[in-house]
């Protein structure tokens, strides 16, 4: 009688549901992985992986323990579909991609271990851990929501590039998602650069990333004036911290918004990264907030790249919301 009163009867069968299908992606040593799984759960402190077997929920012999880490399979892919098939189905939809370290300091014959960036106040303030990065692509439903929902996972190995994996992650998105809905994901200054919007620049999506303030990128050169030579491929130069360089932008949008207050964004396009080669174009915006406080109390402004290849033009509250959602898989990541 409580249960009926109490708990929602339908998200409480969907759950049920869900744990079903998980299940089902556990192809071998199933049983003692779930188990496993939920030992991990109920057990706050643990000197070794057999205590795991004294949980109340684990009724498999205490070598299971091992069966399960040494001999399991998991369909990931699978998995991965079932998670994402847990986003609402809505018409906007907010993203954000991240690496998360897991740090294993202390396990020095651990395959594929690497040396990743931490927190300033690990290893004696240098921010260098040992662990294992892994590349989470989370759904964000609110955005001033502490928890990010993970639909897609993948281990960076030492081989790879964090921007290289995030690029898959995103096509993969949007391939079981497609354009027909307004998807968006947000990505923080490790990935606004050359090599993550050259790797996005001839695929499907919509994607916005933080980048440096310093950050100088370049115009569209003149038309040719028919001179002998080779064509310029750049034009003047656009630097974010020089103001007089900027011009006049293309866009602008000011709104209130209720948590940050009064919000300027403003909206540069076609503007090139310098490289040898293939020529990169993206559009950039410029994002303030607080501005019914005095300037000299005002957050500094932040600026963002917009990869946008959906056949629709660039929204500048988008762009915005797409930046504010993306913080959440941040207290996400260190909860995970």
């Amino acid at each position: 009688m409580y249960a009926k009163n109490y708990l929602n009867e339908e998200y409480f069968t969907r759950l049920v549901n869900f744990r079903q299908q998980v299940d089902e992606c556990f192809l071998k040593r199933g049983a003692a992985f779930r188990s496993l799984l939920d030992a991990v759960k109920q057990t706050s402190h643990l000197n070794s992986f057999v205590e795991l077997s004294l949980a109340a929920c684990f009724r498999h012999r205490w070598e299971s323990v091992y069966a399960a880490i040494e001999d399991s399979e998991i369909d990931t892919k699978r998995l991965n579909l079932l998670c994402l098939q847990q986003v609402p189905a809505l018409e906007q939809l907010y993203f954000a991609l991240d690496v998360m370290n897991v740090r294993r300091p202390q396990s020095e014959t651990l395959k594929e271990r690497m040396i990743c960036h931490g927190a300033n106040r690990e290893a004696f303030g240098n921010g260098v851990i040992y662990g294992l990065p892994y590349s989470l692509l989370a759904y964000c439903e609110n955005a001033s929501s502490s928890w990010a929902m993970t639909v897609h996972t993948r281990r960076v190995t030492p081989e790879q590039k964090a921007v290289a994996v995030a690029v898959e992650q995103i096509q993969w998105l949007f391939e079981h998602l497609g354009t027909e809905k307004e998807v968006s994901v947000g990505l923080d200054g490790s990935y606004g650069n050359l090599g993550f919007f050259w790797q996005m620049k001839a695929k499907k999506g919509f994607a916005v990333a933080r980048m440096r303030n310093d950050r100088t990128l370049y115009r569209r050169p003149r038309e040719p004036d028919g001179k002998p030579g080779r064509d310029p491929k750049y034009g003047e130069k656009f630097k974010f911290n020089e103001p007089e360089t900027w011009g006049e932008a293309e866009e602008v949008l000011e709104f209130e918004d209720q948590k940050h207050g009064q919000v300027r964004v403003e909206k540069w396009s076609r503007l090139r990264f310098r490289q040898a080669g293939e020529v990169v174009e993206i559009e950039v915006i410029r994002s303030q907030i607080r501005l019914e406080r005095e300037e000299a109390k005002r957050p500094a402004a932040k600026w963002y790249g917009v990869h946008n290849r959906t056949g629709k033009p660039t929204e500048l509250k988008r762009c915005y919301l797409t930046a504010k959602h993306r913080w959440t898989i941040e207290p996400a990541n260190r909860f995970k």
